[in-house]
């Protein structure tokens, strides 16, 4: 993290692949100006108890999901987002429809497209 900070207004961009940490961690990551990405392992399967607090923090500009973190052992794919978007939009109290739309969006500005 430090070596990051040092970079802090550079352009340097990019996304915390599957976020598990706590709100102090996601603060950290934020600061920095990274995306976080939210998968099912940890939220949505083997929640962790921090989770879903610090997703409380996280401003929707800056959510990501991914379908690539499924159960241990498990081969995971699109479909495996759909928990995650259901979960974070009852969390969020928004509807499934913002949140996929929102972690699109955020997607295609970070990839530049």
């Amino acid at each position: 993290m430090d070596i990051l900070r040092q970079e802090i207004g550079s352009g340097l961009k990019g996304a915390i692949h599957g976020f598990s940490g706590d709100g102090a961690a996601l603060r950290d990551w934020l600061e920095l100006g990274f995306y976080v990405s939210i998968g099912v392992r940890g939220f949505v399967t083997n929640e962790i108890p921090s989770l879903p607090a610090a997703i409380r923090e996280l401003p929707l500009d800056c959510l990501l999901t991914e379908t690539d973190s499924a159960a241990s052992g498990e081969v995971a794919g699109p479909a495996d987002v759909v928990p995650v978007v259901q979960k974070l939009a009852s969390l969020r109290g928004a509807t499934v429809g913002e949140i996929a739309n929102t972690a699109t969006a955020n997607l295609k500005r970070l990839l530049g497209v």
